[in-house]
């Protein structure tokens, strides 16, 4: 597969690209999907004769393809959100007397697991940068590749227009302003440069991640999570967990009672559900461990399966009630 590795190679990618014409777009939206003509939300487009963005599409520097709520991005936005923008700049000459090129490549947001965005950039980042995945973190070559809180201006605007969007505004601290938090790589023609991209960004480091448990709350706590690990253990040889029909059932029980485990489950609500004696609100509690993080404990037999089953309903529970809180601190 061809991957442009310089200026002018996506330059020459761009113009061998005929534009979409269909029932949705004309030839002045000027659609080059990059690779597939099926996918066309994967697209080159030409933001000035010297800039070109690289775009996974439904991101949020996607004025056709857009992110949610038809918000449209301002061209500024577009050069500064999009996953990977090449520009030449003529007012720049490097040694040899050519403009010097520059490649920025924009993570996800904070809080994201942008998937698309990573499969894009492992088919259309030069080979001399590749991306790596490793332990839940993002790094390009050697460098880390944070992800930003800055959401462009419009988007920004739009999320302060809901309620539920001051709630995200102030869970995610996403900003209208450019936290810089991007890869710049300058295009090299010396010897010594490593593939002929040299870092001239913001040196970044993984943020530190520190976990604290609210001992109080779990001293509270710890006879009544003790009575349901006892239920856990009671039920699990009789609930049929390996049904989904039963899961469903069990699903919209939990719902219905304010008892899901999403970033915006209300924990107070599941804390007083684990004091209850409520058996039907226990059953529920309990059934998504059983079918997943002790599914197991219906074939225990040895005290070490006992022992890890444990270990997984105190992990389950802290998570559950929201007992540990995890800090990220930016090195």
């Amino acid at each position: 597969m061809f991957r442009p590795n310089s200026f002018e190679a996506v330059e020459r990618l761009y113009e061998s690209i005929r534009p979409v014409v269909s029932k949705n777009h004309t030839i002045g939206d000027d659609i080059r999907p990059i690779s597939s003509r099926r996918k066309k939300h994967e697209r080159i487009e030409k933001l000035t004769n010297n800039c070109y963005a690289l775009m996974e599409g439904y991101g949020r520097g996607d004025a056709v393809f857009g992110f949610g709520n038809g918000e449209s991005p301002t061209v500024d936005e577009t050069q500064e959100l999009s996953t990977i923008v090449w520009e030449r700049h003529p007012d720049r000459l490097d040694k040899f007397g050519n403009p010097v090129e520059t490649i920025k490549l924009r993570n996800g947001t904070v809080g994201s697991i942008p998937m698309a965005k990573y499969k894009f950039l492992h088919k259309w980042l030069p080979e001399s940068l590749p991306l790596r995945i490793e332990g839940g973190k993002q790094w390009v070559g050697w460098r880390f590749f944070p992800q930003t809180r800055y959401v462009g201006g419009t988007w920004y605007t739009y999320l302060k227009s809901t309620p539920r969007g001051y709630d995200i505004i102030e869970h995610y601290g996403f900003t209208d302003e450019d936290d810089g938090k991007f890869l710049l790589f300058e295009r090299s023609y010396d010897a010594w440069a490593d593939h002929q991209f040299v870092y001239v960004g913001t040196e970044f480091k993984p943020p530190k991640v520190t976990s604290s448990v609210n001992k109080g709350l779990k001293a509270e706590l710890k006879p009544h999570y003790e009575k349901l690990w006892e239920f856990a253990c009671a039920m699990a040889p009789l609930l049929p967990t390996d049904e989904w029909q039963f899961r469903r059932d069990m699903a919209i029980k939990r719902n219905d009672n304010g008892l899901g485990y999403d970033a915006w489950a209300d924990r107070q609500k599941i804390i007083d559900a684990i004091r209850s004696e409520n058996v039907e609100l226990r059953t529920a509690l309990i059934t998504d461990f059983l079918a997943d993080g002790g599914r197991f404990m219906k074939t225990m037999r040895t005290k070490e399966d006992l022992k890890a089953a444990r270990t997984a309903f105190n992990y389950w529970i802290n998570k559950a009630c929201g007992l540990v809180t995890k800090t990220k601190t930016e090195q």
